[in-house]
């Protein structure tokens, strides 16, 4: 940083605010880029260890902050985000201290993807996904998609979908490749991408699902952790 300290180990989340900054989440807090410069976004009055995994706007100004020790969020974070209030696990409430991904529904509610399931939160109220497929399993990815439907990927037990109340379970036994679920997506055509330990596809409504794997030309049957689409609708 400019101050000559280094912040170690690699990235775990990346953002660009509204004014153009570059917001990256280590393993010692958040830093951001203001033009040519670096400086630290403070969580806590000391966030050496602060593992940082997930930096979500919530669309009116302020920033979810997941984390291994609970999740932080930070008002008008763009104009100095102070106070910070941090969040631990707790019963009824946070379901576990390490928040990976961090998510923000239409309404303004809060989705967190912890390593031992899912919780929510909004306006003041908490509460824990309580069904078989999430409990107790390590979430990697959330997915809040444009026909309001919750996608949650898990790391050993497949994929849970939310609608209308209901969670649907799929895993290996019921169509998916694996039960690795690294990334999800969804593209402008409404399809709904999947990154799994072997594979990638995609589910289209009224379709299903399709995937392609190490014997697809052009994949070599890793697992893919991100996508984008560029602006003429390739991804």
């Amino acid at each position: 940083l400019d101050d000559g300290t280094l912040v170690l180990g690699p990235r775990a989340a990346l953002m660009r605010d509204t004014a153009g900054r570059l917001w990256v989440g280590t393993r010692n807090g958040v830093i951001y880029q203001d033009g040519e410069t670096w400086g630290r976004f403070p969580l806590k009055a000391d966030d050496t260890g602060l593992e940082v995994y997930a930096l979500t706007p919530d669309g009116e100004g302020g920033l979810w902050v997941g984390t291994n020790e609970g999740v932080f969020y930070a008002a008008d974070y763009e104009q100095g985000g102070l106070p910070v209030v941090q969040h631990r696990a707790r019963q009824n409430g946070l379901v576990n201290d390490y928040v990976r991904v961090v998510t923000v529904d239409q309404d303004r509610g809060v989705w967190l993807g912890t390593i031992a399931g899912v919780s929510r939160h909004f306006g003041l109220v908490w509460q824990v996904e309580r069904d078989p497929a999430l409990e107790q399993q390590r979430i990697n990815a959330l997915l809040l998609d444009s026909a309001g439907r919750t996608w949650a990927g898990t790391e050993l037990n497949g994929l849970a979908v939310l609608q209308e109340d209901r969670w649907e379970h799929l895993t290996s036994q019921n169509g998916l490749p694996d039960d690795r679920i690294v990334s999800l997506y969804e593209d402008s055509a409404g399809r709904i991408w999947v990154g799994t330990l072997t594979a990638v596809g995609y589910w289209q409504n009224g379709e299903g699902w399709r995937f392609f794997d190490a014997a697809t030309p052009g994949l070599a049957g890793v697992p893919v952790y991100d996508f984008e689409q560029d602006a003429r609708g390739s991804l």
